[in-house]
């Protein structure tokens, strides 16, 4: 246990014992006792006892006690035996005090301790009705962020199906262009073995109608020598010019080939 600091003065005929008590959990747990000649405070959960004797006798039994709460501070008033009982004054107070009985167990601390007690739980409820709120809009602001993100998720999917789509679209345009490569390759190998048989079409037409124009003048030539020879038999004596033999005409010259297309 330990002293509490204290001050004992007198004023009016009184004895007023001041008592500091800065670390008191709760002022219910005083227990005050008075005899004429000695004062006697314990306060067993804070650890505080205090002993005082008195110089002159007083009267115990019109004691007071009040308690400052912001000051922390306990004032005993005590009325000394040749004082009249008149000249008995509450000490100075300004802050919030409760009186005590000898016991240190008075109604009134305990009408207080019951206000402050409920005043406390209406904050208290109060605290919780704040925190209900604001937990309620927390949980709508992360269902809504849920729904967002899901959201988010099925467009992100949307948007991936589509790239899966487009690559897939892309490998088989890449697959149709290489086939209409090989196509387009096939396609002027072929375009080349035909110009090179045109190209030789072409020479072989021109070999042909040389061959033609060599054959026409051949047959031509044998034309002239057949008549020719028809006029030497016809001048021939002994052949009448009335003769009613007639020459055999000439065999008509064979057409021409057409020529070949180009």
């Amino acid at each position: 246990m330990r002293s509490p600091q204290h001050e004992l003065t007198e004023e009016n005929g009184c004895y007023r014992v001041r008592i500091s008590l800065p670390e008191l959990k709760r002022a219910a747990e005083i227990q005050l006792n008075l005899a004429p000649l000695q004062l006697h405070l314990i306060a067993e959960e804070s650890r505080y006892e205090l002993c005082v004797t008195l110089p002159d006798p007083v009267r115990d039994q019109e004691g007071k006690a009040k308690f400052d709460k912001k000051a922390r501070v306990l004032t005993v008033t005590l009325p000394l035996e040749s004082s009249p009982a008149s000249s008995i004054t509450s000490p100075a107070n300004h802050g919030s005090t409760e009186a005590l009985d000898q016991d240190g167990t008075s109604d009134s601390w305990k009408q207080q301790q019951a206000t402050a007690a409920y005043k406390q739980l209406d904050e208290a409820r109060t605290a919780r009705e704040v925190a209900e709120a604001k937990c309620t809009a927390a949980l709508e602001q992360a269902a809504s962020a849920a729904r967002e993100v899901a959201e988010k998720e099925a467009s992100l999917q949307a948007a991936a199906k589509k790239v899966t789509d487009c690559r897939a679209a892309e490998a088989e345009a890449l697959a149709q262009a290489r086939t209409a490569t090989a196509r387009l390759s096939q396609a002027e190998a072929e375009a080349a073995a035909l110009q090179e048989t045109l190209t030789a079409s072409q020479g072989f037409a021109a070999v042909a109608r040389d061959a033609t124009s060599q054959a026409e003048g051949a047959l031509a030539a044998a034309v002239a020598a057949e008549r020719q020879a028809q006029q030497q038999v016809a001048a021939l004596p002994g052949k009448s010019s009335n003769s009613s033999e007639k020459p055999t005409p000439a065999a008509p010259a064979p057409a021409a080939p057409a020529p070949a297309a180009p």
